[in-house]
C-alpha cells in the first residue's frame, strides 16, 4: 500500500461535486490521496483556486484555458489571470487541442493560438503543462517536442504514440478508465514517465468519479509491473507538483 498517491487531474469545481465536496475530500484523505484540482476557463479557474484554498493539505491547482473554451473566451484575459495567480498554482492546464468536438479549421486555429501562448507562459514561469489532446495527439506531441519543461499528456490511451510521446520528452497520465490500451501502456512505459489520474467526475464506469478512485490505477500498475513501478509513478507526481 502506497503511503501517498496522486491524482494528477481532477475537476473538483465541477457542479457534480457541489453537494458533497467535504465528503469527497474525506474519502481522498482516507485513501491517502492528494489531487491536482484543474480548471479550464476563467470561472472554473477561480472556483478551483477557491476550493484548493479550503483543502490545502490535499489539493493543488492547475489553471488554464482549455481547447473547449478557447473558442468561447478571450485569450488575453485568461493569460492575465494565470500570470496574476502564478504563485498559487502547480501547473498550467488543462490546455491543448480537441479535434473530436471541433471540426472547423478556424476553431482549431484558435486552439493552436491559445495552446502556443500558454506554452510560452509556462516556460517563462517554469511551470508544468497538462495537455488535452483528443483526436489531435500526433499534432500535440509534435508541438511539445519543440518545447521545454514538464509536459504531461493527460488521459493518454494511445499505445501507438507512446514511443513518440516519450521521445518528445512528455510524460503520460493514465486514467481510471479500464482498457486494453491502458494495460499495454503500463507494460511498455518507462519507470518515472507515467502518472495516474481520475479526470473526475468523468471516466468511471458506474457513476461519478472522484480522486480517491485513483488508487485503482496504482493498483493495476503494481499488479502488472510491481510495487516499485507504482511507487515511482507517485513519487514522480509528488516531485512535479511540489508536494
Amino acid at each position: 500500500m502506497l503511503s501517498m498517491i496522486v491524482d494528477c487531474h481532477a475537476h473538483l469545481a465541477h457542479p457534480d461535486f457541489a453537494a458533497d465536496l467535504d465528503a469527497v475530500v474525506g474519502r481522498m484523505r482516507a485513501a491517502g490521496a492528494v489531487a491536482v484540482n484543474t480548471g479550464s476557463n476563467l470561472e472554473a479557474n477561480k472556483k478551483a483556486l477557491a476550493i484548493t484554498s479550503r483543502f490545502p493539505d490535499v489539493l493543488k491547482t492547475a489553471i488554464g484555458l482549455s481547447p473547449h473554451d478557447a473558442n468561447r473566451e478571450p485569450l488575453d484575459g485568461n493569460l492575465r489571470f494565470i500570470r496574476a495567480h502564478a504563485d498559487e498554482i502547480c501547473a498550467i492546464g488543462e490546455i491543448g487541442f480537441d479535434f473530436h468536438y471541433f471540426k472547423k479549421e478556424e476553431e482549431r486555429e484558435r486552439q493552436r493560438v491559445a495552446f502556443s501562448a500558454q506554452l510560452d507562459l509556462a516556460e517563462s514561469l517554469d511551470l508544468p503543462v497538462v495537455v488535452h489532446s483528443r483526436e489531435a495527439e500526433g499534432e500535440a506531441i509534435a508541438l511539445l517536442a519543440k518545447r521545454k519543461g514538464v509536459r504531461i499528456l493527460h488521459c493518454f490511451l494511445m499505445p501507438a504514440l507512446l514511443d513518440a510521446a516519450l521521445k518528445a520528452g512528455c510524460l503520460v497520465s493514465l486514467p481510471t478508465l479500464k482498457s486494453k490500451s491502458r494495460v499495454t501502456l503500463i507494460e511498455r512505459a518507462q519507470e518515472g514517465r507515467v502518472l495516474c489520474e481520475t479526470d473526475s467526475p468523468y471516466l468511471w464506469r458506474g457513476g461519478r468519479n472522484e480522486p480517491a478512485n485513483v488508487a485503482e490505477v496504482y493498483a493495476e500498475m503494481a499488479r502488472l509491473r510491481g510495487a516499485r513501478f507504482a511507487e515511482g509513478a507517485s513519487r514522480r507526481a509528488l516531485e512535479i507538483f511540489g508536494w
